[in-house]
């Protein structure tokens, strides 16, 4: 039987406590929070999801926040941020506050994370009043193993 979810976009959260407000469409997953979808992994130590409710008492996620030792990771990129937004409509993945994002044996120090899901670009900002600039260090990549060697 086919319940009509499309595994690549289906959600998968992971939580040791969830509380649903209803009456606020809103799901709290609190401890240990792991959300999962095809290609990424957000995980925090606090997520909260929103949701729209069809009268059919379909749930369809319009978003998602996500607060405290917020990691993001695709195969390729692991950032790591204060705060997390995911917006399921646009498909991007916000990480703001004290962000570090590594790709390709480059890290990079930010105010500013932007993951595009669908056509898997980055996009790294500092802060609007200069102070606070993107920094990029250049790992030897010498240090970068290929992808598939554990040793």
């Amino acid at each position: 039987s086919n319940s009509g979810i499309d595994k690549k976009q289906a959600l998968n959260i992971t939580a040791d406590k969830v509380e649903i407000l209803r009456d606020k469409n809103k799901i709290i997953f609190t401890n240990n929070v792991k959300a999962t979808q095809d290609v990424f992994q957000l995980s925090a130590d606090k997520m909260e999801v929103f949701y729209k409710e069809s009268n059919d008492n379909k749930m369809s996620i319009e978003n998602i926040s996500a607060k405290n030792n917020v990691k993001f990771n695709t195969d390729k990129i692991f950032a790591n941020g204060d705060e997390g937004y995911y917006n399921v409509n646009t498909k991007k993945i916000r990480l703001v506050k004290n962000v570090t994002a590594t790709e390709a044996g480059m890290s990079v120090f930010a105010q500013e994370f932007e993951y595009d899901i669908a056509t898997k670009k980055t996009n790294i900002l500092g802060n609007k009043s200069n102070k606070e600039r993107v920094t990029i260090i250049l790992n030897d990549l010498e240090s970068v193993s290929p992808k598939g060697n554990t040793k």
